[in-house]
């Protein structure tokens, strides 16, 4: 609290210190003038005085009227301010209908986004699936495939004649 005052003294010296210079400049004589033609320049009227400003100010009062002047001008201030609080609410009332609507619009695109998002998850699923039972028949293919290629080779084992091989590929066959 002293510093601001302390720095506001300051600032109010050099002012008033400037406003010195600035009509000590003002006053002095400029080269080719003579007092005549500073006469014009010389504000005649005399500045109203505190007290002729408090007479100017009563009669002022007493011209407007007393308090139903007053009464009438805070009734129309009252009435005004009754109106724009009116408008505020219309208007508040119908930004909260556009967004209400604008909620709702919203909400019908995410629930349409969610559906086209569920019915893409369900046809990757299906896709998903039909390749597994593909990958599961080709598997499947592959065993009988294996499994037909043993039972041939079995049987042309079983089918073989022996009696022309060795011992060892006798013991071996059997």
């Amino acid at each position: 609290m002293v510093s601001l005052m302390n720095r506001w003294s300051t600032i109010q010296l050099s002012a008033n210190k400037f406003c010195g210079f600035l009509s000590q400049i003002e006053s002095k004589n400029e080269s080719g003038k003579t007092e005549e033609d500073k006469v014009p320049i010389v504000n005649l009227e005399r500045p109203l005085r505190v007290k002729a400003e408090k007479e100017r100010l009563k009669k002022q009062k007493c011209k407007e009227g007393t308090t139903s002047h007053i009464e009438d001008v805070l009734n129309v201030m009252m009435e005004e301010k009754r109106k724009m609080n009116e408008m505020k609410m219309a208007c508040i009332e119908k930004g909260r209908l556009a967004d209400h609507e604008q909620e709702m619009a919203r909400i019908l695109l995410e629930d349409k986004k969610l559906e086209t998002e569920k019915m893409k998850i369900e046809l990757a699923l299906k896709n998903l699936k039909e390749a597994n039972e593909m990958e599961k028949l080709k598997e499947d293919n592959k065993m009988e495939k294996f499994r037909m290629k043993q039972v041939n080779e079995e049987t042309e084992i079983m089918m073989m004649d022996v009696s022309t091989l060795s011992s060892v590929q006798q013991e071996y066959i059997h």
